[in-house]
């Protein structure tokens, strides 16, 4: 967990997390596919969460990343 955190600390713009061929991604602009996808399948998320994500969640800074990231992968 550490070390996704510490790779996605080089991202310093607004962006949102969503989710990608079953997967957990992130987007830094509006293009289709994604800056990085993570290896999480959203489908062992909660329904809830799968639902949110898939409406992509944006974010501001890098702050709001991590904490994204550490609520949906925790």
């Amino acid at each position: 967990m550490k070390r996704i955190l510490s790779a996605l600390c080089l991202f310093l713009l607004a962006g949102y997390i969503g989710i990608y061929n079953g997967k957990i991604a992130i987007w830094m602009d509006s293009s289709e596919k994604p800056t990085k996808v993570l290896p999480y399948s959203a489908e062992l998320l909660p329904k809830a969460d799968q639902e949110a994500l898939k409406k992509r969640i944006p974010f501001d800074d890098v702050q709001d990343l991590a904490e994204l990231v550490q609520d949906y992968l925790s």
